[in-house]
């Protein structure tokens, strides 16, 4: 399940009214009422380019924010399933960008193996780019293009427990990678990330928090 930065820029929102004594309602009328009526070059007015500016800011932090957590297959986890579509299904419906993490959630009896486009059709590891055996691994999506993810105990990607994903690029990590083509080859590594896996909010918590400060910030100047 993914987490909504504009959701975080909302509560926030709400915080910063509750602060200043108004309603959110109230406080967009404070912002967009500043400078009405106020000679071009007046000190309101340069409040208002002051407090514009500030928001602007803010707005671009929330958009570098939005990095998202997925846990594979969702309530289900990573397991066998009565459909061997299901994790290509899941995968199909995602939307995924650099930054992005996922959570494979298993007890024990399986692994993920991250392997190339042949391997991946054939079910094999033979050409493994990573490995991770520990429970509930978190796989970071650090480059655009596709990965290629199955189960490499025996029998278990043969009944479903495989997935392909593309990753797009975005601003910060720009990618000329074709979507078609696999990771490239880097040396086996097994993985042991730790466990449990965090909420992915809380990975949002400090961020959060800077936020809210410039936005009390810029909620002096209106007051």
């Amino acid at each position: 399940m993914g987490v909504d930065a504009s959701d975080l820029a909302g509560h926030m929102f709400e915080q910063c009214a509750g602060r200043w004594g108004t309603t959110e309602g109230d406080l967009v009328v404070r912002l967009t009422s500043l400078g009405k009526g106020s000679a071009p070059g007046s000190k309101e007015m340069a409040t208002v380019r002051r407090t514009m500016l500030a928001m602007i800011m803010v707005a671009g932090l929330m958009a570098g924010a939005s990095a998202t957590s997925f846990t594979v297959g969702d309530t289900t986890g990573w397991t066998i399933t009565s459909s061997a579509t299901f994790y290509q299904e899941w995968a199909d419906a995602q939307k995924f960008n650099v930054g992005d993490d996922l959570t494979f959630l298993y007890a024990s009896g399986h692994n993920v193996y991250e392997v190339s486009a042949t391997d991946f059709a054939a079910c094999s590891s033979t050409n493994t780019v990573a490995m991770y055996t520990v429970a509930n691994p978190v796989v970071k999506l650090t480059k655009a293009g596709e990965y290629f993810f199955i189960c490499e105990v025996a029998g278990h990607c043969d009944l479903g427990m495989k997935m392909s994903l593309i990753v797009a690029g975005n601003a910060t990590s720009p990618s000329t990678t074709p979507a078609a083509t696999p990771p490239s080859a880097t040396p086996l590594t097994t993985a042991s990330p730790p466990a449990p896996p965090p909420s992915a909010a809380s990975g949002l918590q400090s961020f959060v928090a800077v936020i809210a400060g410039s936005l009390l910030a810029v909620g002096a100047l209106l007051l």
